[in-house]
């Protein structure tokens, strides 16, 4: 016999995990339609469970995400000790002209974090791009160029177009996300700034894991292969509700945007159009990574990952410049 499934509510499974722990999306019906249970089983750490690609739950109640971080973390990949020792190996020579680093500036909240941390920190003199996918608001280009100039840095914004891969996933029910051609395009624009300006480390404000990593492994270009980009961040560990306070307090300004981001409204809209589709944000991944990570806990995470409200006007922003 087929077993079928109910798929809980947003609010029905945020009330079990806060009654249990376990953060589940659906749960199986008994063959005579009376009762139903719990069949997936959701990992004790993070947020993933096993009826979401690419997971399974180990014995001990963790997911093989989990253990992965675990044994790199134990390895001390994720140290300070290795973020410092990656970013003198491959910092140029600064001087009050020169410019030694790439910074990828989003304009959100983790780059500027990241910018903190490589002035302030590692002593870096970093060049900054802000590459604007065409749904970045002026108001965060204009506070980018606010901030940048804040703390010193000197701030390039740089153009892709995500149009076609926007229309494909919200028009035509693709479940390819925007994000992964933007993040190429992204890293594009910093292996051609490294290379104009003669450097080869580039910084930026992912929070998770690998800390550091070649830029090919998203040009695919042997010319970047001796270029590698290093996150502060994970090293840092710094708790986000200490993060806001402390970019806030240097000019950052917060905007209010749908979904799991502080720069790009596109993101809210796509992260509503999965949902409705798969039942899950598909942003539960990289949420888990930085529960792992330790930056906030499952509670917070959980907010993290609820399907994003999306105001009217919000909506046709973003239709308008998909046309």
């Amino acid at each position: 016999m087929v077993q079928s499934f109910i798929r809980l509510t947003q609010d029905q499974s945020s009330d079990l995990f806060r009654q249990t722990g376990m953060f589940l999306r659906r749960l199986a019906i008994s063959p005579d339609g009376c009762t139903a249970h719990v069949v997936d089983h959701s990992c004790k750490r993070c947020l993933l469970a096993d009826d979401l690609p690419g997971v399974f739950i180990t014995h001990n109640g963790l997911c093989n995400h989990c253990l992965e971080h675990e044994a790199e973390a134990a390895s001390g990949a994720h140290s300070a000790e290795t973020a410092a020792s990656v970013i003198a190996q491959f910092r140029g020579s600064c001087t009050a002209k020169a410019q030694d680093c790439v910074l990828a500036y989003s304009g959100g909240k983790d780059s500027a974090l990241a910018a903190i941390v490589a002035v302030r920190d590692y002593g870096l003199n970093p060049v900054a791009v802000l590459v604007d996918n065409g749904f970045i608001p002026e108001e965060v280009q204009d506070n980018s160029r606010e901030f940048c100039n804040r703390l010193g840095i000197l701030l390039r914004i740089e153009r892709i177009d995500v149009r076609s891969q926007a229309r494909e996933n919200l028009l035509a029910g693709s479940n390819k996300i925007p994000c992964s051609s933007c993040i190429r395009g992204v890293f594009s624009a910093m292996a051609r700034t490294s290379r104009e300006f003669g450097v080869r480390l580039v910084i930026s404000g992912h929070r998770f894991p690998p800390l550091a990593y070649p830029l090919t492994s998203f040009t695919a270009d042997t010319a970047d292969q001796n270029t590698v980009c290093v996150s502060p961040l994970l090293a840092s560990r710094i708790q986000e509700a200490d993060q806001l306070s402390l970019v806030m307090s240097m000019g950052w300004k917060k905007l209010a945007i749908a979904g799991n981001t502080s720069n790009c409204k596109l993101i809210g809209v796509v992260e509503e159009s999965m949902f409705d589709r798969l039942g899950y944000n598909p942003h539960i991944y990289e949420v888990s990574k930085e529960i792992r990570g330790g930056i906030y806990d499952r509670a917070w995470g959980v907010k993290k990952v609820e399907k994003p409200t999306i105001t009217p006007d919000h909506r046709q922003w973003v239709m308008e410049r998909m046309a």
